[in-house]
């Protein structure tokens, strides 16, 4: 899918007008009604404006192959940027690091179900 409908449809699902889209990210209104008709593709510093305001990356709105949904959802955006850096680590750190998570998972879920008792 093209940058200029990928804009398009995430302006659509947070029902946003251009005007308000414009008014959230700081770009002029006539930009962003350019960008949505493929006259002008935006800039690398813009992309990222617009990547933050629909909660994607840029990649999403660059690739068709990227598929980061969770992050529209993912409300904790201080957490995300450390899973994000997390998200690099290889080997040994990288399964260190997720038995930790594992283990903080499962004393929460615990923690939980014992306090629903």
């Amino acid at each position: 899918m093209a940058i200029k409908d990928k804009l398009k449809q995430l302006r659509k699902d947070k029902n946003w007008t251009q005007d308000q889209l414009a008014k959230i990210t700081s770009i002029n209104g006539r930009l962003i009604a350019r960008y949505e008709a493929g006259g002008v593709e935006p800039s690398a510093t813009t992309l990222r404006k617009l990547a933050e305001a629909f909660e994607v990356s840029v990649d999403h709105l660059l690739f068709d192959d990227v598929d980061d949904k969770f992050t529209g959802k993912f409300s904790d955006k201080e957490l995300l940027k450390r899973f994000e850096i997390l998200g690099k680590i290889n080997g040994k750190e990288k399964e260190l690091l997720l038995a930790m998570l594992d283990m903080f998972i499962r004393d929460h879920n615990i923690r939980q179900t014992y306090q629903e008792k």
